[in-house]
């Protein structure tokens, strides 16, 4: 299992004075090197240690003197990544070194140092078999304090690459350096030699699963010359993804451009981003509605489109490169949008659920702000947490469209979400076969009827409820015979857009 050494923070500067102070590089080459660079830092089990060999090329003397090193032989590597991303004829020598590089989570590191637990302990033990003395004192390390004198070794050879010519002390392959400089570091921090703990954390198997998919999915992003096609059931077109056009790889670097900002139309087709629906898929009567819906939401919320499409796409794309898949949850705002515009239009006081959603955008959105430099994962989950929202108040809105189009009296509301010729209506979209959590969560809320957007009205279990599954029917039908039984128990009303037209079906369960 690997596992992830954390760089001291203040380790880089630290070895830059040391090697001023000792006269091996000027102040201009400290100044001019001060940035601490990028490094990961990995201890690795023989397993792992061998999975890594092919990766020798990476080491900087490996290539300057056009040999791959002796990796039979060493128990440590320094990978110059950034360098090596920038090295042409290197590349065209080794092609598939920048995918392994991207596969491994390399890119946007400047070095990585690689371990192997088993023989750094072996170089140890011999060291301390052997009397060595520095400045007259005995060398007495812990096994820990040992790695990081070879850690301060390479950080040694990295200024040495940077600084070039500056660097003007003669390194000697004896030990003494980096040794000096370790205890000066220890001694800094008030710590003694035999007392040294590095702090490591393992990565659990599962984690490295998810970051090997993680980094997979990327490459395949990086590479994809062409939109994604995603169609339906007859084979139309009903959305593009474009992942590829996102992604630039420049000077050893990964960056992401998500272009300019505002809904996009291609034909037919209309998104955000990197992501476009037809307009049909939507429940839209045009391109221009879409655009219409949308800018009447973003009026109507006073949420700031950019940063609403900034929070949107990184989710979206943040989840394509973890799952490999896109969700395609964004469906589910735009259709938000066309509903509730189309309400109004009819006639329903819409407010309420404006303000309610509204509040829930502007709340998100100002935590995704918050985040999005400091910790972007919590400000990814922040915003799929968003976007599951809009997943389910989308359902209230068409249940609430449709129930108007046929022309039933339609109130929107927070507690219960609807109300349909006078009964409350909690609505619900399922998010798996199941119905038992979308039930449940309904039930701990006032209402007459709960309705839940399914993706199936086939009859199934449902745990810890005797149930009577009713005929499926025309979706009018259903609705109005919901709101007409006399049932003591829970009235489920399931919904769904078949290639037949809408349909419903009532579930009956007994308290």
């Amino acid at each position: 299992m690997a596992k992830r050494i954390a760089i001291p923070n203040d380790l880089w500067y630290f070895v830059g004075c040391e090697l001023l102070e000792r006269g091996y590089i000027n102040r201009n080459a400290l100044l001019r090197t001060k940035e601490t660079p990028k490094i990961r830092w990995e201890l690795l089990g023989e397993e792992e240690w061998q999975a890594y060999s092919h990766l020798n090329m990476l080491n900087l003397e490996s290539f300057e003197s056009k040999e791959v090193g002796a990796w039979e032989e060493a128990s440590y590597i320094n990978m110059y990544v950034a360098e090596t991303l920038k090295r042409k004829k290197l590349l065209k020598k080794y092609p598939e070194t920048k995918r392994l590089v991207v596969e491994k989570g390399f890119m946007n590191f400047d070095n990585v140092v690689l371990m192997s637990e088993s023989r750094t302990e072996d170089l140890f033990r011999k060291v301390n078999q052997k009397s060595i003395s520095l400045l007259n004192r005995p060398l007495i390390f812990s096994l820990d304090a040992e790695r990081l004198a070879i850690f301060i070794l390479e950080l040694i050879r990295i200024y040495q690459f940077r600084a070039g010519k500056d660097f003007i002390g003669k390194m000697l392959d004896d030990g003494i350096l980096e040794n000096q400089i370790l205890l000066s570091y220890l001694e800094a921090h008030s710590v003694e030699p035999p007392n040294f703990e590095l702090e490591i954390r393992a990565t659990s198997k599962e984690r490295e699963r998810n970051e090997e998919r993680f980094f997979k999915n990327m490459w395949n992003a990086l590479n994809q010359k062409k939109p994604s096609i995603l169609r339906d059931n007859k084979g139309k077109e009903i959305a593009k993804f474009d992942v590829g056009r996102l992604f630039r790889e420049a000077e050893g670097k990964i960056e992401v451009d998500f272009g300019s900002f505002g809904l996009k139309v291609e034909g037919n087709f209309v998104g955000l981003g990197h992501i476009l629906y037809d307009f049909e898929y939507l429940g839209a009567q045009s391109a221009q509605e879409v655009l219409e819906s949308w800018n009447w939401l973003l009026k109507k919320t006073h949420v700031d489109s950019e940063i609403l499409q900034m929070a949107l796409n990184t989710s979206s794309l943040i989840m394509i490169l973890k799952t490999g898949i896109e969700e395609g949850l964004d469906v589910y705002i735009f259709n938000l949008a066309i509903n509730l515009r189309r309400l109004e239009s009819l006639g329903v006081n819409v407010t309420p659920k404006i303000k309610e959603f509204g509040e829930e955008i502007r709340g998100h959105i100002k935590s995704f702000q918050k985040w999005k430099k400091k910790r972007i994962w919590k400000g990814i989950v922040t915003t799929q947490y968003l976007r599951k929202y809009l997943y389910h108040v989308s359902s209230e809105c068409y249940l609430a469209s449709i129930s108007k189009f046929y022309g039933l009296d339609v109130r929107l509301g927070r507690h219960p979400d609807l109300t349909i010729n006078g009964k409350k209506v909690e609505v619900k979209r399922a998010s798996s076969y199941n119905l038992s959590s979308s039930i449940k969560s309904a039930q701990g809320q006032f209402h007459d009827i709960i309705a839940i957007e399914v993706d199936s009205l086939k009859q199934r279990p449902i745990p810890h409820h005797e149930a009577t599954w009713l005929n499926e029917e025309k979706l009018k039908d259903a609705i109005m015979n919901a709101l007409t039984l006399r049932h003591t128990g829970d009235i489920v009303l399931l919904f769904m857009t078949t290639l037949q037209g809408l349909k419903g079906r009532i579930i009956l369960l007994k308290n």
